[in-house]
Formats: structure tokens, sequence, C-alpha cells
């Protein structure tokens, strides 16, 4: 069963599997959206503010968020009800994504429960959570209830029990990068740094293969994908050749040429599998794309062409 990691609490709705935070996320974006599917979602014509469209969203109880644009003629309001996927740039366009309501009161261990303060109401309460650290979810009580206009913020809320005059919500938030930043395999076997010297004297039994389906194929291996490499061995492919017979194969993988250095940006690139008498130049190779991932790289990795070949890492 593949191993997905899903990183940075909340964004786009994607619980935290991996170190993160939400700290470079937002609930409101310039310039993105996300894709329209006519069969779930809503167009209307003619909303003049943005303002009115997020109010439109609110109002709908299926709405997990929002873009309203004024690129033509008349101002468009794109309202979401279906999980917000294929974030990409739009013209003069605004979204926004709203907290997800909840049945009842959180309830949790009481380290779940961040801060607890006063609120006259609802949206004092969400605010409160949006300027609080870690914050995911949020229950208010109003003054109909024992704790009388009372905002409690939480960073778990997996768990609600029925309540009288409370609200709660799980806080939203938009991840702005492409979804492999997001969600992506992992390459964490330590044998795969360039300096171990693995099979290189034909000791087969110390061989691997980035090849799935087979009796020798890489231990973190799950086939084509997206990976991010975390790892004591290494953080990303070199751009160097290792030399022939390193990182545990015969048939050493090295990235030809500079990872991208603009933040998201996406590049198209080749990994070289140096064999003996190759010298530096590629025996196989395979295409890739390489994600610059604000502070990691992700990389979409074919199977290898061959085995024994296995997609080398180093430390930078």
């Amino acid at each position: 069963m593949s191993t997905i990691h899903l990183v940075l609490a909340l964004c786009l709705g994607l619980p935290l599997l991996a170190n993160g935070s939400p700290k470079e996320c937002m609930t409101t974006v310039e310039g993105f959206t996300w894709d329209y599917d006519e069969n779930i979602d809503e167009l209307i014509i003619g909303v003049d503010t943005v303002d009115l469209c997020s109010k439109t969203c609110a109002d709908d109880t299926e709405c997990q968020g929002y873009t309203w644009t004024n690129a033509g003629v008349v101002q468009l309001c794109y309202k979401f009800r279906h999980d917000l996927e294929g974030y990409h740039e739009c013209v003069a366009c605004s979204s926004g994504v709203l907290p997800h309501s909840l049945d009842g009161a959180c309830v949790g261990e009481y380290n779940d429960i961040l801060d607890v303060g006063p609120a006259d109401n609802i949206e004092e309460c969400i605010n409160f959570c949006l300027e609080t650290n870690d914050c995911e979810a949020y229950t208010w009580w109003d003054n109909t209830s024992s704790f009388i206009n009372t905002c409690f913020l939480y960073g778990v809320c997996d768990n609600q029990r029925e309540c009288e005059g409370c609200v709660s919500g799980r806080i939203n938030y938009i991840f702005p990068g492409p979804n492999q930043c997001v969600e992506y395999m992992v390459l964490d076997a330590a044998d795969r740094i360039v300096n171990n010297g693995g099979c290189g004297n034909y000791h087969v039994d110390d061989c691997y293969c980035d090849k799935i389906g087979r009796s020798d194929t890489s231990s973190d291996w799950q086939g084509p994908g997206y990976y991010r490499i975390i790892s004591t061995a290494g953080s990303r492919l070199p751009e160097s050749s290792p030399g022939y017979g390193r990182c545990g194969t015969y048939l050493s993988g090295w990235l030809r040429g500079e990872h991208p250095q603009d933040m998201y940006a996406e590049k198209k690139m080749t990994v070289c599998f140096q064999d003996a008498d190759s010298d530096g130049n590629c025996y196989w190779n395979a295409n890739i794309t390489v994600t610059n991932c604000d502070g990691f790289y992700v990389y979409m990795l074919p199977d290898a062409p061959s085995c024994h070949a296995r997609y080398c890492v180093v430390w930078f």
C-alpha cells in the first residue's frame, strides 16, 4: 500500500501527516482559482463585489470556496462545492475559502485547547482562530449557554458532542503552490547516499532497483509518481555523476542540470544513469519534472529504465 505524505495543516482541507505549519497558508488569495466543475459548482453572473461573492458562498452550506472575477464586462462569482483541486492562475480574480462547519462542540484532551477568550459573535471567534498560531478549529458559545459569548480555540478537533448554544467549525486554508508540494511519496532509504558503494564490486545481494514489481526493488520505491527526499542520507538528487556502482546499485542516477530556483517553478529535466564506461555521460536516461516547493524539491520520477539502476541522493 502506498504511503502518501501530506503536509501543511489543513491546506485545501488536507490533514497533517508530516511536519508542517499553516503559516504559509491563507484564507484568501489574489490571481488564483481552482478547476470548475459545471456539474457540481455554480457560476453566478452580476455579483458586484468580492464580499458579496464570499457571502453567497457562506450562505450555501455545500460551498467550499469561491472566486470573484472582474475580468470582463460583467462580474462573475464562482461557487465551488467539491473538494478544491486544480489550483491555477486566473486574471483579475480573488478567491477564498470558508470555515467548514462541525456538528456540536469540540471535545478532546486539555492540551488540545490553545486559547479561550470573549467573542460577541461567531465572526469574532473565527478571526480569533485565524490570528492564533496552530489554530485548527473553534467552538463559540452564545449568550444562551453557560459559557456566555466565549470562544474556545483548538489545535485538534477530531471529535464533537451535541451542545445547546454553540457553533463550531474547522478553518480551511489555501496553499499557494502546486498540489505535488502537498501530496507526495518519500524516498528515505539511507543507502541511496552517493558515497555508498553498494554493489559496485558485483555483490548482487546488495543491488537495488527503482523498478516496481521486482524482488530487488528498493524498499522505498512505490512506482512512478511524485517523490520528496527525506532521509538521513540526503535531501535532493545530485547534479553531478557520483560514478559507477554507487548508491546501492550498478547504474547510479543523477540529475543533469541545475534545480529550478524560483519558488513553485516546475522544470523538465533528465536523470542520467552512469555505467562503467560512460564516463559521466548518460548510458540510460529518464525524463523527469522537478518542482521547487519553497524549501525542498519534489520530483516526478518514472520507473528506472533498466535494472540495476537507481536514483541517488545527496545532502545540500
